[in-house]
């Protein structure tokens, strides 16, 4: 009897170990489950992440339509007046050329020099998306290697009020900042729709001197020349016998004939050096002292920070300070 006792006893131990070792082989299993379902969770919330940003069209000003399936997230900008607009739209750089004109907001940003730059140095900054001017046939030939490296790109260009607004709304887009283009963007067209239209509005005639060290045209298709234009200027360079449509070289027997009532100055590079050419090319002629916009004091020169250099979020500043130019 004592002995079958001790036989169940023993009988009953080994049943305990082995239940005991069972459990304790399953347990890993089960927190090597968990585990993974903790990381298949994580990648499944990244992945939906990315699907929840949507699909996005964009058209440059060369007419390509470039299809963003996510948000750009290391943007770089190789022209001055463009960084200055992307950083209004809220977004952020890793790298941008360096210029005299940048906003404050620019100076942490990492700058690749001035100019345009290499190749090399633009890839060792990994962008997905560079900004280009389409005026430059030196970023136009940059197009294939971003191609080639997979990196989108956009050729920017605005002259005028309009323009600049649409491409602000398209970095908003891009930034996924639509609240600061019906903020900032259309709080600016309002503003220039108040200033034109609250104005004393007289048709005025005016000539727009472009003047570098090297030389002194006309202009009629810049910034400056849509501003004055909406406030009621006729600019007389647009007629052909004042000035060449290609070259915008002038007549100045023509202009002493059309005796324009403003003449306005805008200068490029140094102002002494501009004004030294001004003064050989035209101002020296006896003639030009007896026009009406001269004797007038109606002979003015244009501030570069407004009407040479993209004023982006400046536009109302630009439209404010010309219409108390011409009522003073």
């Amino acid at each position: 009897m004592k002995k079958l006792g001790s036989v169940l006893l023993i009988g009953l131990m080994v049943m305990l170990v082995g239940c005991s070792q069972a459990a304790s082989e399953t347990a890993p299993a089960a927190e090597t489950i968990e585990g993974e379902t903790a990381v298949q969770e994580s990648e499944n919330s990244e992945q939906a992440e990315e699907i929840v940003v949507p699909n996005l069209i964009v058209e440059d000003e060369l007419g390509r339509q470039v299809e963003f399936e996510v948000l750009p997230e290391r943007v770089l900008s190789l022209y001055a007046s463009f960084t200055d607009l992307w950083l209004e739209a809220g977004g952020s750089l890793v790298g941008t050329v360096d210029s005299s004109t940048l906003p404050e907001a620019a100076g942490d940003i990492p700058k690749l020099g001035k100019g345009t730059p290499n190749v090399e140095d633009i890839l060792t900054y990994e962008p997905d998306l560079v900004l280009l001017s389409a005026g430059r046939s030196a970023h136009q030939e940059l197009a294939d290697v971003f191609d080639q490296n997979g990196i989108q790109y956009l050729f920017i260009d605005y002259n005028n009020f309009e323009e600049c607004l649409s491409t602000y709304e398209k970095f908003c887009q891009l930034t996924d900042r639509a609240d600061l283009f019906e903020s900032q963007g259309l709080k600016m067209q309002e503003e220039i729709e108040t200033i034109v239209s609250e104005q004393e509005k007289n048709e005025f005639t005016y000539l727009l001197l472009f003047a570098t060290s090297k030389s002194v045209t006309t202009k009629d298709d810049n910034i400056a020349s849509e501003i004055i234009n909406e406030c009621g200027g006729i600019n007389i360079a647009e007629d052909g016998a004042v000035a060449n449509e290609e070259s915008k070289q002038f007549s100045l027997e023509k202009i002493l004939e059309m005796d324009p009532d403003y003449i306005f100055v805008q200068t490029m590079g140094s102002v002494e050096k501009a004004q030294a050419r001004l003064e050989s090319d035209i101002l020296s002629n006896p003639a030009w002292n007896g026009l009406s916009a001269v004797q007038g004091d109606r002979y003015l020169y244009l501030p570069k920070e407004l009407f040479l250099y993209k004023p982006n979020m400046k536009y109302p500043d630009a439209y404010q300070y010309f219409v108390d130019l011409i009522h003073e």
